[in-house]
């Protein structure tokens, strides 16, 4: 399953697809969908022990968080469109 980080605090342009030895808690470890959580236990010092095993085995995205903000981003996104009036949902049913 594919995971996009998105974040000013991630370098533009940052395309991984697998994790460096240093981001591999076992030999044989991935990128996994369990990796998120692993990450902000890491980042955020949670309990050192993982969740489960998956946690455990899954490599981890703290190597690509930078420690500098990317100033070419969006400091606020636009506001969302107003949703449509209820009678348009009424005449398609």
């Amino acid at each position: 399953v594919p995971t996009l980080l998105i974040s000013p605090w991630i370098p533009r342009g940052t395309v991984i697809s697998a994790p460096p030895p240093h981001a591999k808690p076992a030999h044989d470890s991935e990128y996994d969908l369990t990796s998120i959580i692993s990450t902000a236990r890491r980042l955020l010092g949670m309990q050192a022990e993982a969740l489960t095993q998956r946690d455990a085995w899954s490599a981890t995205f703290d190597h690509v968080i930078s420690s500098s903000f990317r100033h070419d981003a969006p400091s606020r996104l636009p506001d969302p469109p107003r949703p449509a009036h209820a009678d348009v949902y009424l005449e398609s049913e």
